[in-house]
This record gives C-alpha cells, structure tokens and sequence, in this order.
C-alpha cells in the first residue's frame, strides 16, 4: 500500500490487531492512545520519524512492531512509564535510536 495518513477514527474501533506494514507512513495521529482494545500494533517498514506520547496508553498491547521506519534518538516514553505491562514483543531493530 502506499498511505501517508491514518484516519484518526480507526483509533476508536473495537480493534484488537491493526498492521499498517509497508506504507509510506510519516506520522501518527495522537489518537493512537485511544484504541484500548489493540492487542498488536504493526507499523513496520514505514517512514515514521517519531512517535506520538500517547502510545504508552495502550494498556492491553501485547506487540509493537516499529521495525524499518526513521526512528531516532529516544522513544517518547522510558520503560518505566510504559503502562501496557502486557507488552511482550517490542521491535524497534532497524531504526537510528540512541535510548530505549
């Protein structure tokens, strides 16, 4: 696929898996925050250059696949505010990112 932009109302959906791999992503809606449902969260292969605070909100996310974006420097949360404890698979491999 090619999208550059998620529609932010796909956050509210009672999703449990949402895999935006290979697209030409830069940027995700804050609202990202707002699918307390999601399970699995895949933005691999993607342009995305940083990401929104509002991630740490996912308490029931078990997978993040960041893998092959434009990542750099640190992540906009620390492991210790991460709120999700249910977060077991965390791929970030392929990105410029100096901290986790």
């Amino acid at each position: 696929n090619q999208l550059q932009t998620v529609p932010k109302e796909l956050f509210f959906l009672p999703l449990k898996q949402l895999n935006l791999r290979s697209n030409n992503l830069m940027a995700l809606p804050s609202e990202v925050g707002c699918a307390a449902s999601l399970v699995e969260l895949v933005l691999s292969e993607n342009q995305l250059s940083a990401l929104p605070s509002g991630m740490q909100e996912l308490e029931q996310l078990e997978v993040l696949d960041l893998a092959k974006n434009q990542l750099t420097g640190e992540l906009p949360w620390t492991a210790t505010q991460w709120r999700g404890r249910k977060l077991k698979r965390l791929d970030v491999s392929q990105n410029r990112l100096t901290s986790l």
